[in-house]
């Protein structure tokens, strides 16, 4: 239900604040809101429209076009974005021979890329990454990706293939 196990400390930008604001926080994945513990055991919910930017020491989220987003890469020149929930998962069985099992909760997540005030899904599949560029540079990018191993599935290498071949994305 959460993305942290626990709570933890972050720093909490407002879009009509000057200061950010540090608090215990976690989010909420079903309900996509940062989640903080108040008085008399109540919760107050941080809404994607009142806030623009929550930093934890180690991930980043930011809200954009109403929707709080992880955000995995940030150049000048666009964002790589998470967008992190759950979805229900009803596992199979056999009716009559079986009792129904409970429905399950899994965490997935979709990327995004953000340039141009466009926002862009992402398939993690190196053909689909490859159709994301110019044609005439294909065999570059495909060469690029042999060279330095790039994985479709990994965040970090899908920042370093976007950096350097920026500005051959069709948009």
């Amino acid at each position: 239900r959460y993305y942290f196990k626990k709570p933890k400390n972050a720093l909490i930008f407002l879009f009509d604040g000057e200061k950010p604001i540090n608090v215990l926080t976690n989010y909420n994945l079903l309900e996509q809101t940062f989640d903080i513990d108040a008085e008399n055991n109540k919760t107050l919910k941080l809404l994607s429209n009142k806030v623009s930017r929550v930093s934890f020491a180690e991930k980043k989220f930011i809200s954009l076009k109403g929707k709080f987003y992880e955000l995995i890469t940030e150049t000048e020149n666009f964002l790589l974005l998470a967008d992190t929930f759950l979805e229900l998962y009803e596992p199979s069985y056999t009716a009559g021979i079986q009792e129904k099992p409970e429905p399950t909760y899994k965490k997935n997540n979709s990327l995004f890329l953000y340039a141009n005030n466009k926002m862009k899904k992402i398939e993690r599949r190196k053909k689909f990454l490859l159709s994301m560029f110019s044609k005439n540079i294909s065999k570059e990018i495909s060469s690029y990706m042999k060279k330095n191993k790039i994985s479709p599935g990994d965040n970090e290498d899908l920042s370093n293939l976007f950096f350097e071949f920026f500005r051959y994305l069709k948009f």
